[in-house]
């Protein structure tokens, strides 16, 4: 089962056509979880120790992004990544549990591919990022989470993300997650479907923000 927990402001840029899922009780809304909501965020970063990386003020690419969040667990951004078709091989790779602090700074996919993957069984909380321009042709082309992962994302941006024949332009989780959306904003996500697909394929183009 997958446990979405949401609390979302700018909600106006959001409609409910917008968020899909197979399952009735599978996307659950921050009010009628009070009591649980600063708890569960709070479990996620508490496993989480409290050394972090604060970066330097200049701009990077998501290669460069790659190798400063290999070796901490809790990194502060000060610059702007955006891809490097030049440099770089593809998304931001998350393989461990992590802690990252955007300051308000970006995670520019370029139009060119997905701006995060977050590999399977992890501990993961995004705070204060703005995740933008992502392109992809499979699930998720701002952020694709695999199964069993706990997500938090806090204070977060998703703008202008795209995929193309398939499902969740802002973001798309598997199999066995809990995720807590809270204060965050999504904004001209789109899920793109070509009008020939055939009737196996109908399902592509659907969740212009969240599939899950």
């Amino acid at each position: 089962m997958i446990l979405f927990i949401l609390m979302l402001y700018g909600i106006s840029c959001v409609s409910a056509g917008e968020f899909n899922d197979t399952s009735e009780d599978s996307v659950l809304w921050a009010s009628d979880f009070d009591d649980n909501l600063e708890h569960d965020a709070s479990e996620c970063l508490d496993s989480l120790n409290d050394d972090s990386i604060v970066l330097s003020n200049d701009s990077a690419t998501f290669s460069q992004l790659n190798s400063e969040i290999s070796s901490c667990d809790h990194i502060c951004l000060d610059r702007n990544y955006s891809f490097d078709s030049h440099t770089d091989k593809g998304s931001v790779i998350i393989s461990h549990d992590i802690l990252i602090d955007g300051n308000g700074h970006c995670i520019d996919g370029s139009n060119s591919v997905r701006c995060i993957y977050i590999n399977t069984n992890l501990n993961v909380t995004l705070k204060n990022l703005k995740v933008i321009n992502g392109y992809s042709t499979a699930n998720g082309a701002g952020i694709r989470v695999a199964d069993n992962v706990c997500l938090n994302l806090i204070d977060c941006v998703f703008k202008n993300n795209i995929v193309y024949n398939s499902n969740g332009g802002a973001l798309s989780s598997a199999n066995n997650c809990n995720i807590t959306i809270y204060n965050s904003f999504f904004e001209n996500n789109t899920s793109i479907r070509e009008s020939n697909l055939t009737w196996n394929e109908f399902k592509k183009g659907m969740g212009s923000a969240i599939i899950a």
